[in-house]
């Protein structure tokens, strides 16, 4: 029988779509190239599928010699990519398109700069790193789970004990802002790793974890904030103090980044605690610390000056308001409402494209102001540290 001539076209079109559906998945690694200042820098961009179907993702700069940075956040709903790092005040966004590629924006502070990626295949690469522990250990290596009994969550990671009968010295390592596991991998290094087996192999017994809601651990990154990492870190401690062969008069916290603020919080709780070890720990108020940050690496990247200018007078702003709201929930409340006000004082009388632009804002800032900042961008560093009474 002979078939109608419309039947192997419709046949070709029911597989032409069956393979770009089959294609149109963010999942996988991307390739592209930005110009800033005229200069072109490669990005590689990595998404995965999580355990719970969520997703989430890296990207490397290779000319920067950076690899493996985490993103916070991650979305795929309607062909639109979100990929979100608050602390760098970053956003990647855009569309996949029926070509399986990505046309996406990444957006910096005030900066913007258009990215097209291409699919591609990622071999693993074998980097040397000598400084990381190979073969057979001068130390026992166990893995450890405890529990924060005042979130109800249990936290993986390693406990490595120097050989013999001790009792030893020993430290509770605590990682910086941004879900870490326990070896803080950054960058393609794994610093907490190096770390730990540095002061194993010098008699020193050593805890490190996954951060809640990141590796074996438990609970959710997302909504915690600093107090619940507090907690985290002193579980941590009260594990480690009740394992024999340690010396219990000589127990005590290494925090690094957002960890050497959460070690002396701990601290001043907790009087077990004998000693913090503060790894570019914040002493400055927050606020003006990432005041700071921001304008320095503005300026590392040859930021025009009256962009930085602008962006530093919208972040004191956002900062005040943050400091003036009561509660988390107040400041997302009246957030919108910020924004437009800020925008209208900054465009004057002009106001034809104010809601594209507030829209915009907020879509922007929506994610960075979470829990975790609001509580971060309030605190006052000097208050633990002052009621310190251990070396630190």
């Amino acid at each position: 029988m002979k078939l109608p001539s419309t039947i192997p076209l419709l046949i070709c079109l029911f597989i032409s779509n069956l393979l770009t559906a089959q294609s149109l998945s963010v999942i996988g690694s991307w390739q592209g190239t930005m110009l800033i200042q005229g200069q072109p820098l490669n990005v590689l961009l990595h998404i995965t599928k999580q355990s719970d179907n969520g997703l989430k993702g890296t990207f490397d700069s290779p000319d920067q010699k950076a690899f493996g940075i985490p993103f916070t956040e991650v979305t795929f709903s309607n062909s639109i990519l979100k990929c979100d790092l608050s602390e760098m005040q970053l956003m990647v966004s855009g569309e996949l398109l029926p070509t399986d590629s990505l046309q996406l924006v990444w957006q910096q502070g005030p900066a913007i700069f258009p990215l097209k990626m291409s699919r591609i295949r990622i071999q693993e690469r074998s980097q040397t790193r000598p400084q990381e522990p190979t073969g057979e250990l001068p130390y026992s290596d166990k893995q450890v789970s405890f529990e924060n009994k005042l979130d109800h969550l249990n936290l993986k990671g390693t406990l490595t004990m120097p050989k013999g009968t001790g009792p030893f010295p020993a430290v509770v390592l605590i990682s910086g802002s941004g879900p870490q596991n326990r070896n803080s991998a950054v960058f393609d290094h794994q610093p907490f790793l190096v770390l730990s087996d540095y002061l194993t192999r010098h008699g020193i017994a050593v805890l490190r974890y996954d951060d809640r809601g990141t590796g074996e651990s438990e609970g959710q990154f997302k909504s915690a904030t600093s107090i619940d990492f507090a907690n985290d870190a002193n579980a941590a401690f009260n594990f480690l103090f009740e394992q024999s062969g340690i010396d219990k008069k000589k127990i005590g916290l290494a925090g690094h980044s957002e960890g050497g603020m959460i070690a002396p919080m701990v601290a001043v709780q907790n009087k077990k605690v004998c000693f913090n070890v503060l790894i570019a720990g914040p002493a400055l108020p927050i606020d003006s610390l990432m005041y700071e940050q921001i304008r320095l690496t503005m300026e590392v990247a040859n930021t025009p000056e009256i962009a930085i200018k602008t962006q530093l007078i919208f972040n004191h702003q956002l900062f005040n308001y943050l400091k003036a709201m009561p509660t988390y929930e107040m400041a997302d409340a009246g957030l919108d409402s910020f924004i437009r006000q800020v925008v209208i004082t900054q465009m004057g009388k002009d106001t034809s494209g104010l809601f594209a632009t507030v829209k915009f804002q907020v879509e922007k800032l929506r994610p960075t102001v979470t829990p975790w900042f609001y509580y971060f961008i309030n605190y006052q560093p000097k208050i633990n540290l002052s009621h310190l009474t251990i070396p630190a």
